[in-house]
């Protein structure tokens, strides 16, 4: 992530920040999983709109990640170039989260966030975010 975009969601995320807490580390990645019915829906959809010359592939939604000290937030990419009032959509305490490794084949670094109050959210971060997913991976472990 280019440093200037970083400045930017730091000057967004400040506000939500509390007293005395550090931005650790600032990465993307797409939070949630897509069911088969909507890839197969989504794709015969558009096959047969574009009389099968286009092929649509359906992908999670893609979040900031800002890891700080003591929290996880998730910050909608698309939010920040407004006020930025309202850029943060969840923010998770470290302490009350565990990770689960995804269990199947995969390319990117896969991972599944537990809370305790809410079902997982699979992370799953490009292949040049590994070393951002091991470092959140390490920090929610660490705070366990």
């Amino acid at each position: 992530m280019r440093n200037a975009r970083k400045s930017r969601i730091l000057r967004a995320v400040q506000p939500h920040l509390v007293q005395g807490e550090q931005v650790r580390l600032i990465t993307g990645a797409a939070v949630g999983q897509v069911s088969v019915k909507r890839q197969i829906g989504v794709g015969i959809a558009v096959a047969v709109v574009s009389l099968g010359q286009l092929t649509a592939i359906a992908q999670p939604r893609t979040f900031v990640l800002v890891l700080s000290d003591r929290r996880l937030l998730f910050i909608d990419p698309s939010a920040l170039g407004r006020n930025g009032l309202d850029t943060v959509a969840l923010a998770l305490n470290l302490s009350g989260l565990g990770t689960r490794p995804y269990r199947g084949p995969s390319l990117n670094k896969r991972f599944d966030l537990e809370a305790y109050d809410m079902p997982p959210l699979r992370l799953n971060f490009p292949l040049s975010g590994r070393s951002d997913a091991e470092a959140i991976r390490a920090a929610v472990d660490e705070r366990r």
